[in-house]
């Protein structure tokens, strides 16, 4: 590779020269062992262009695919960089990237990895002709300004991320390489001001299942859980700075509401404070993309009456989802009272 990129880079205070070099040394050998990997796979006969991805609604044909035009996206605008131009990645806007891979995805896999091959090697060329002007450019990314210098951090972003998407035994999640999962976590907090983002739960994890949690992805060993195995994390007490700021939100409510009348709720009328906003993401988080379950203790319930309770219940769930009746009556919120009928009796029922 030409020095050409550290001359950019201490050109220009905006582009790392060490990143910069990392960046592209991660697309080559990602690219190197996405193709030893899937010609591996092929040769086992693994792979099949119209077999399921791990993507919903992709098949192997359309990751195959996708990996090969985005490649030829990249040459593109670094390519026009050259030139002094400012190109689109995709001049068609996204239609014209799921056209192209819509297009390509039932191709036979010797001819998508045949074409993968080549275009992961025309934009491995697009790198070596680079000049330090060319890196200080910018392209566009469906209508969006974006640095040329940070595209090879996105080529290597979507070659890991969507090479464990393929569904390959030998590379999942858990294959992401330390340093690109390194690279990328540190793109993305920064672009996002901090950790803060993240729920508790996954910032107190491991670097990959943070990068995998903020990419939609989970490795592969983990969450599966049973009575026996699960986290400890799943129950937890409320904190007191929690239970203040849901006292808060019904001092709010009731001034709104003098009644405590749930239907005439909204998130403006029970405000949250930043407390119960990470209360609110980490429940959401455990319920929908962790262990599937969330148990909270020591709330004082004994501070309120029922019309108290189930107006912080309901302004809870309702910023945790979207809560609905359950009863063919309508009710919002339903008591469960023994009634010494039993649960087999006509006015029985089971929670």
């Amino acid at each position: 590779m030409p020095d050409s990129t550290s001359a950019a880079a201490a050109s220009s205070p905006s582009i790392d020269p060490r990143a910069l070099h990392d960046h592209l040394e991660g697309v080559r050998s990602i690219h190197a062992l996405m193709l030893s990997r899937l010609s591996a796979a092929d040769a086992d006969g693994e792979l099949a262009p119209a077999a399921p991805s791990r993507l919903a609604d992709w098949s192997v044909g359309h990751v195959l695919t996708h990996l090969a035009r985005h490649a030829d996206s990249v040459t593109r605008v670094l390519d026009g960089a050259l030139a002094g131009r400012v190109e689109a990645r995709y001049p068609g806007g996204i239609a014209q990237r799921n056209d192209d891979i819509t297009a390509g995805a039932s191709r036979p896999i010797h001819a998508q990895l045949d074409d993968l091959r080549a275009s992961n090697a025309r934009l491995e060329q697009a790198f070596e002709r680079m000049n330090p002007e060319a890196w200080l450019g910018s392209c566009l990314a469906f209508g969006a300004p974006q640095p040329i210098s940070e595209l090879p951090l996105t080529r290597w972003r979507e070659s890991a991320v969507h090479l464990s998407d393929v569904g390959l035994s030998s590379f999942t999640v858990d294959d992401w390489s330390p340093d690109y999962v390194a690279e990328d976590l540190a793109h993305l907090l920064a672009r996002q001001g901090s950790s803060r983002g993240l729920p508790a739960p996954i910032a107190a994890r491991s670097r990959l299942r943070q990068l995998a949690w903020l990419h939609g992805r989970f490795p592969a060993s983990g969450p599966a859980w049973d009575a026996a195995t699960l986290p400890t994390g799943w129950r937890r007490p409320f904190t007191g700075e929690e239970v203040d700021g849901l006292r808060g939100a019904l001092a709010s409510f009731r001034a709104a509401s003098p009644g405590l009348h749930l239907e005439a709720m909204t998130l403006d009328t029970f405000p949250l404070t930043p407390a119960l906003d990470a209360l609110v993401h980490d429940i959401r988080f455990e319920l929908v993309d962790n262990t599937g379950v969330a148990a909270f203790e020591d709330f004082p319930v004994g501070d309120f009456d029922d019309d108290e309770l189930r107006a912080i219940w309901w302004g809870l769930s309702r910023a945790i989802g979207t809560p609905v009746s359950q009863s063919r009556r309508g009710d919002l919120i339903g008591d469960v009272r023994d009634l010494g009928t039993g649960i087999s009796g006509p006015a029985g029922r089971g929670y």
